[in-house]
């Protein structure tokens, strides 16, 4: 395991943030771990180090901003923009789909980094 996996890993454990047991998941499949990231991200000083961190992993795709699903998306997305330096934009469900509000638009061909609080 890599030092940064284990960083990582220690962070997800003291936040309490890594959850074990037997999980049925939204996708309807089963895993015996879950990650609940507003545990890990309510620390602002964590989630500012894991927004960089992350920030430095994407800095070479070279983004134009950085999208993120609200509510759980926010705070991780809103770091990595600020690692990153572009703009951050959410996303709100409308009726069953996802979709940008409050004014929030793309440009075609604009470079789009999506971060998501669960995979």
């Amino acid at each position: 395991m890599s030092r940064d996996r284990r960083i990582l890993m220690q962070m997800l454990e003291e936040s309490g943030a890594l959850r074990r047991g037997h999980f049925l998941l939204s996708s309807g499949l089963h895993s015996d771990a879950y990650v609940q990231c507003a545990l890990l991200l309510e620390d602002p000083v964590r989630a500012r180090g894991v927004g960089h961190d992350l920030a430095e992993e994407l800095h070479s795709f070279h983004p134009d901003s950085v999208l993120s699903p609200a509510l759980g998306g926010v705070i991780i997305g809103h770091e990595v923009a600020a690692g990153l330096g572009v703009p951050f934009r959410f996303t709100e469900r409308k009726g069953e789909e996802m979709g940008l509000r409050r004014g929030f638009s793309l440009r075609q061909g604009e470079r789009v980094v999506i971060i998501e609080d669960v995979v």
